[in-house]
């Protein structure tokens, strides 16, 4: 699972490839505690060319977004695909997420 990232000021906007499931957790793990240990905390994840995400992925984000509220930092969703959208409604993380449209919009919300 290819993870990218780039930096808009502050706001460090983070794209992820493919899918986002058991098999790929660990590796999202691993690059969300890297952002954490150096110092960028307001993230917006980029959805954009996520083609799948099942419950693991869903625990990654969430454990990804306590890691940084205690930082003081946070998380914005951006560009969910309708094939990923359903299940974010579904366990209604679309009330514990801010989610946009464009990556464009949510690196412009944390002003």
């Amino acid at each position: 699972m290819p993870i990218h990232s780039s930096q808009t000021g502050n706001i460090t906007q983070v794209q992820i490839e493919d899918r986002l499931e058991a098999d790929t957790a660990q590796e999202f793990r691993d690059a969300m505690a890297q952002l954490a240990d150096a110092g960028k905390i307001m993230l917006v994840l980029d959805f954009s060319k996520v083609s799948f995400m099942d419950s693991s992925g869903l625990g990654c984000i969430v454990s990804a977004l306590r890691q940084f509220r205690q930082k003081d930092g946070d998380i914005k969703l951006a560009c969910i695909t309708d094939d990923i959208r359903p299940l974010i409604e579904i366990v209604r993380l679309n009330r514990v997420f801010d989610i946009y449209d464009s990556v464009e919009e949510a690196v412009k919300s944390f002003d």
